[in-house]
Order: C-alpha cells, then sequence, then structure tokens
C-alpha cells in the first residue's frame, strides 16, 4: 500500500509539472479613462503558430464591489473570439462583499488569435452600468475564497485551452491583477489638501437629491458647490450662503448618469473640501 502511495504521488506531481510547463498566458484587467471602460488582456509567455494557436474553452471571472455592478457595452478585439459575460454569482457567503461575473469564449474551437510571445493582446472592453464602483478584480485561483469547491457550486476561475499548449494555458494574472476607477481622480486630488470639518453627505447613495451638512469654519459667506464626475469634469455648479458654524443645505442633483461624483465646495482663501457620492437611477 505504502508503495502505491507513493507511485500515485509521483504520477501527480508529473502531471502537475507538466501542466505548469505547458501554463503560458497569463490575464490583466485595466481601466481606460478616457473610454471609461475596462480592458481585459493576455500576454503570452509562448509563441503558438497555427495550427497550434487553435484555442478551445476559455473564461474570465472577475470580482466586483456587491449589487454595484452591471457589464454593458462588451466590445471584442480579436475577431476569432468572441466573449460574452454569461454568469455570475452574487454575495456568495465566502466572500458576501463581492460579486463574481464571469466571461465566457463562445466561438470555443474556432478562435486562433496570433499569440506572440511577449506581446500583450487585447481581449474585449466592457463598462459597468452604474459607473465607477471601485476596484475590479481578476480572480485569483491561489488566494480567493470562493474558487470551487464553493458554496454556490459555482464554476468561476480563468482558464484558456490552447492547442498548441496541450490544454490549458493559463498561468495567472499579471501588472496587479485588479484596475481602480477611482485612481484616474488624480485630477481632483488637490481638493483632498484643505478640509472642512463634519462634512457630510446623506443619503449615499442617492437618487435625486442629497443633504450636505458641513461645519464651515470661515465666516458667513458665499461658495461655490461643485459636482465633479470620474474624468474630473465639473458637470454641474451652484453658490451656497453658509454661515460659520454648522450648515445643512439640500442639493437638488442634475439629469446625470448614475455613477461616482465628488461634491466639492470652493470658499475664500482657495478653502476647498470634497466628498465622494454614489448616484444611483
Amino acid at each position: 500500500m505504502k508503495k502505491l502511495s507513493k507511485l500515485t504521488l509521483l504520477l501527480v506531481v508529473a502531471i502537475v509539472q507538466s501542466h505548469l510547463a505547458f501554463a503560458q498566458v497569463k490575464f490583466k484587467i485595466a481601466y481606460e479613462r478616457e473610454q471609461q471602460h475596462w480592458v481585459v488582456s493576455l500576454l503570452p509567455e509562448a509563441t503558438y503558430v497555427a495550427p497550434k494557436n487553435i484555442t478551445g474553452t476559455g473564461q474570465i471571472t472577475i470580482k466586483v464591489p456587491s449589487n454595484q455592478f452591471e457589464p454593458v457595452n462588451i466590445v471584442n478585439y480579436q475577431p476569432t473570439m468572441i466573449w460574452e459575460a454569461n454568469s455570475r454569482s452574487d454575495s456568495p457567503e465566502e466572500a458576501p462583499e463581492f460579486d463574481y461575473i464571469s466571461f465566457g469564449l463562445v466561438n470555443q474551437g474556432a478562435a486562433a488569435p496570433d499569440y506572440t510571445e511577449g506581446i500583450e493582446i487585447p481581449l474585449f472592453s466592457f463598462q459597468n452600468e452604474k459607473g465607477c464602483t471601485g476596484a475590479v478584480y481578476l480572480v485569483d485561483h491561489e488566494t480567493d475564497p470562493f474558487m470551487p469547491p464553493n458554496s454556490k457550486k459555482a464554476n468561476v476561475g480563468n482558464t484558456l485551452a490552447i492547442l498548441g499548449a496541450a490544454g490549458d494555458a493559463y498561468a495567472g494574472n499579471f501588472d496587479g491583477g485588479f484596475a481602480d476607477c477611482s485612481d484616474v481622480l488624480n485630477a481632483t486630488e488637490e481638493v483632498d489638501k484643505i478640509l472642512v470639518s463634519q462634512f457630510n453627505l446623506y443619503p449615499n447613495p442617492c437618487k435625486n437629491h442629497l443633504t450636505l451638512e458641513v461645519n464651515w469654519e470661515n465666516n458667513g459667506e458665499d461658495v461655490l458647490m461643485e459636482i465633479i464626475n470620474t474624468s474630473g469634469i465639473i458637470v454641474y455648479s451652484q453658490r451656497l450662503s453658509l454661515q460659520k458654524g454648522m450648515n445643512v443645505e439640500a442639493v437638488e442633483l442634475p439629469a446625470i448618469p448614475s455613477g461616482i461624483y465628488w461634491l466639492n465646495l470652493k470658499g475664500s482663501e482657495n478653502r476647498r473640501s470634497a466628498e465622494r457620492f454614489f448616484k444611483t437611477e
């Protein structure tokens, strides 16, 4: 029995080593500010030419903030590869703060892109119907708590079967394995340099109106209120008359899409403050 166990162990090790030897593509996700969309790409660590570039099954799973993400406007970049968002698992008990969304390769066996070692290949892009709601992660097979077997019996994870790789070529993620649309807000970072105390917005998330509660430290004055989107563009502004001390102001929101916004106040002496809020439909 001991000899059989050792033989079995050696066979398992050989299979794992064989798989790792052929695991030769990595996935990446990035956020592009101008288009306001996420792009998923892959980096080959080997070159596959026809017919070894024939690609069978493929799946890419992302994890996103729970109840805040709906992928729309999917654009495929490779003529022979068609990806669709075809399954999701919301708020599993292993990670209730996240939803898991899988994109599947729907034209299995017909895809045959040019895999060249070291040349990144964009696969597809998508937007969030609800705007910028934070970071989007590629599932990490080694650390993610929802990897199978899981409570929902869900098939989550990343895979790409390439003929030249003799099976699944997926070898992990690169460039961090996540992208945060909030990182593009560097254009508005300066608004956080000088803060007023007790600056609150509610309800948050909101629909058509906000209540602004602010303890203004200056003397009474007219201040400029601005609403800024994730591209750093001012979509709305108005004047508010604030008194020294606590102020409560009702703010009627303009007709703007759902998503993440910043409410910015500008007073005398270039005194500024910004607070983030999320608008829903």
